[in-house]
């Protein structure tokens, strides 16, 4: 059993880069004694920020065009609401 925890504890290591029985030396408590845990940056990997999506979005806008010849931006005048 005990090579077993062994070999799992090692698998995380390996995986994610640190040791399961660490500290969280980032972990703070706020006045009623609930941890949190700082996150700094976006979150989010490099290829989904907000530059990225809005060339995604003009792609796809203009590949609606080629396909159906309007624009997806363009008002329907014959519609009625």
């Amino acid at each position: 059993l005990e090579q077993k925890l062994a070999e799992v504890k090692q698998l995380y290591k390996q995986k994610y880069g640190e040791e399961v029985d660490q500290e969280d030396t980032d972990v703070q408590y706020d006045a009623e004694g609930t941890p949190w845990k700082v996150t700094e940056g976006t979150g989010v990997p490099r290829d989904c920020r907000v530059e990225r999506l809005e060339q995604k979005l003009a792609e796809v806008k203009q590949l609606y065009k080629q396909k159906y010849g309007e624009e997806v931006d363009q008002e329907d005048t014959d519609v009625q609401y």
